[in-house]
């Protein structure tokens, strides 16, 4: 007889995810480009194929820090930042299939996820 086999429970965590608004609609995406995933609330975004984990922060303290050095278009850099829940990744650097992202420049209190839900 065959053993049926048993799926790994998924730890769901808590963390801050910053995103990029675009001026001219309300879509939420990540800020790396050309490959910008798109994020909507309590909807899981996964991984694209091809892809690194989806980058998030420990804090908010630290994400609003990153959308403040990123962004040109906000005065209130807290609105780009949105609590959310994610599957922890065990990959631990940045990367598309366009480009790796040096570990130097990944930002401090970076985690690295699966998924990601925002979930406000």
């Amino acid at each position: 007889m065959k053993k049926a086999k048993t799926k790994k429970k998924e730890i769901i965590k808590i963390g801050y995810k910053a995103l990029y608004q675009h001026h001219y609609n309300t879509t939420l995406t990540s800020w790396s480009s050309p490959s910008a995933i798109e994020y909507k609330y309590n909807t899981w975004t996964k991984r694209p194929p091809k892809c690194g984990p989806l980058a998030i922060f420990k804090s908010k303290a630290s994400a609003i820090s990153f959308v403040e050095k990123h962004s040109i278009y906000t005065t209130r850099p807290q609105d780009l930042v949105f609590k959310c829940k994610y599957i922890p990744s065990t990959d631990t650097t940045l990367w598309t299939h366009h480009y790796k992202l040096l570990e130097s420049k990944i930002p401090k209190d970076t985690l690295f996820a699966n998924k990601v839900k925002l979930i406000k």
